[in-house]
């Protein structure tokens, strides 16, 4: 087991022996309750990034009425969030449509 690989983690067997088993792999099959809680959890996360989008733009409007909107800060914002809560996941999740369109 590699402590410094955040998919392996260890496991207790029911006579209480640890062991370690791959996250990873297990997501990579597509196999097990995981994945599916993990794909509900980016979309999810997903809808939140947006609606966070919605509310600093307007506090933006309000705080700056003068300044226009930072418009690529704000188009990239739901893809930056994606990456930082799920890119340790390395790819093992399903492709997520762009959410560049949703911003707007």
């Amino acid at each position: 087991m590699n402590p410094a690989d955040p998919r392996q983690v260890v496991a207790t067997t029911p006579a209480g022996v640890a062991r370690s088993t791959n996250a990873g792999a297990t997501f990579a099959r597509g196999e097990g309750p995981g994945m599916e809680y993990a794909v509900k959890l980016r979309t999810a996360v997903t809808d939140l990034a947006l609606g966070d989008n919605i509310i600093s733009q307007c506090c933006h409007g309000l705080a700056e009425p003068h300044d226009p909107p930072p418009r690529d800060w704000i188009n990239g914002y739901p893809d930056v969030v994606d990456t930082w809560v799920f890119g340790h996941l390395c790819g093992l999740l399903p492709e997520q449509a762009s959410s560049l369109a949703g911003s707007e």
